[in-house]
């Protein structure tokens, strides 16, 4: 598919187009000092720092802006006031390898523990305590974060990392396109005599159709009856399904073919060609959004 442009083939669009940008998103300011120049134009220089109390080189240095710029009056928009050398935090060193030390020990201790901790170490060192508030600066301030990660052992009795894996999230610019593009799954937990009940409920999210299934169980051969229905009553193929974490556990609870529900769950996923619930962020999406 071509794609054009609004002004394609019309003369002076983009021109004109500018004009009303620079008009439409002048600011306050800006407005303001375009308008004590034009009076300063009509009625002299004596008038205009009378009237409006500004200094005579404040009003050339405006002119000259004005002037550079090619009269646009976006350059009369006064510039950021922010420090260009701003200050660093400068601590001891030993007091940074101490909460490191602390977080270490105490994996991922939170500031307000570690002020605790560290307050009776600073007294006794005779160095500096910082805040609260200075400690978790200073904790975002290191590369890693001071975090650690936690270890297992091997079979030579060695600790060695633990690989997490990432779980995968729907992108936060992710937008439905057409009906059957995302789905969404949930479910309820209803409690009543001693008994367990759980309502299933189905979303597009394009066309915000729904639909909700009550069933006595919560385990994979259940989800993949409620699939089958879906499958029925939904007129559009399923891309993606978006879940929880309750349904997801219920979902992917099984390792394996071994269980005959998490087989069929697997099973049904793969006759639609359509990924599981945590894999539809990089299976389905990657490919939509590129």
């Amino acid at each position: 598919m071509r794609v054009q442009h609004i002004g394609y083939h019309v003369k002076g669009f983009y021109r004109l187009a500018g004009y009303t940008l620079r008009w439409g998103m002048l600011g306050h300011d800006a407005t303001q000092r375009l308008a004590i120049l034009q009076f300063w134009r009509r009625h002299g220089l004596a008038a205009a720092i009378e009237a409006f109390k500004v200094s005579r080189r404040t009003l050339f240095l405006w002119r000259a802006k004005l002037r550079a710029e090619g009269g646009n009056p976006a350059a009369l928009a006064p510039a950021s006031t922010a420090p260009k050398r701003r200050r660093s935090r400068q601590w001891p060193a030993p007091v940074i390898a101490e909460i490191r030390r602390l977080r270490t020990l105490h994996p991922n201790l939170g500031k307000e523990k570690l002020h605790e901790l560290l307050r009776p170490w600073a007294a006794d060192q005779h160095l500096p305590c910082p805040s609260t508030r200075t400690i978790g600066r200073l904790i975002a301030d290191a590369p890693d974060k001071m975090r650690s990660r936690p270890h297992t052992f091997d079979h030579f009795g060695k600790p060695r990392p633990v690989r997490q894996q990432p779980r995968l999230r729907k992108p936060k610019h992710f937008h439905a396109d057409h009906p059957g593009h995302c789905i969404a799954l949930d479910s309820i937990e209803l409690r009543a005599q001693n008994q367990r009940r759980y309502v299933i409920t189905f979303t597009d999210l394009h066309s915000h159709f729904a639909w909700a299934w009550a069933t006595r169980s919560h385990a994979s051969l259940a989800a993949t009856h409620f699939l089958h229905l879906i499958q029925a009553v939904f007129p559009y193929a399923i891309e993606a399904v978006l879940t929880d974490n309750v349904l997801n556990a219920s979902l992917h609870s099984f390792r394996g073919n071994s269980n005959p529900g998490r087989a069929a769950w697997a099973d049904r996923c793969r006759e639609t060609g359509r990924a599981t619930t945590n894999q539809w962020s990089s299976a389905v999406l990657q490919g939509s959004l590129a």
